[in-house]
């Protein structure tokens, strides 16, 4: 007697993960841009991070008009850092995501960053 299995056995829990990447050239002190504006409510769930070429580049994530997703800006070298440890990871429809540069130690000449999200 052989088993038939259960299609229905294994349940997907959650929303799948998506992801955003952006490379960021020469990035400078002063550097604040919008990434993407999603059309939809999104909740961050990591961010992956690593600068390239020497010392460091000093940022923040904005999202929903004026919030912070980190606590306190994220000083990216390069090392590759997964950060999945947020002040406010919840984002709304139809605003920007903002990368926000406040620091630059040396002269880096790229920062590679990845956003995994989920829509809500």
């Amino acid at each position: 007697m052989s088993a038939t299995p259960n299609i229905n056995a294994k349940k997907i829990s959650g929303l799948p993960e998506l992801t955003k990447s952006i490379f960021i050239p020469d990035p400078i002190a002063t550097d604040d841009f919008g990434i993407w504006e999603p059309g939809v409510a999104i909740t961050i769930t990591k961010v992956v991070v690593e600068g390239v070429g020497a010392t460091s580049t000093t940022f923040n994530i904005n999202h929903s008009g004026g919030t912070d997703l980190f606590s306190s800006d994220i000083v990216a070298t390069t090392t590759r850092q997964a950060l999945t440890s947020f002040a406010d990871a919840t984002c709304t429809a139809d605003n920007y995501i903002q990368y926000q540069a406040s620091a630059i130690n040396g002269t880096p000449t790229g920062l590679k960053m990845t956003i995994t999200y989920t829509e809500d």
